[in-house]
C-alpha cells in the first residue's frame, strides 16, 4: 500500500511523499482529484 501511495504522489506531485491523501482530496474535491489523476496518467508513457 505504501508503494501505491508513493507512485500516486510521483504521478500527481512529482515527489515520492506528500500530504495525507484524504486531506488532499478534501482540499481539491473528489472530481478534481480524479481529473488530476486521469490527466497525469494520460501524460505517462505506457509501461
Amino acid at each position: 500500500l505504501r508503494d501505491w501511495f508513493k507512485a500516486l504522489y510521483e504521478v500527481l506531485l512529482g515527489a515520492s511523499q506528500g500530504p495525507r491523501f484524504g486531506g488532499f482530496i478534501a482540499l481539491y474535491g473528489v472530481e478534481e482529484t480524479a481529473r488530476l489523476i486521469e490527466t497525469a496518467l494520460a501524460d505517462q508513457p505506457a509501461a
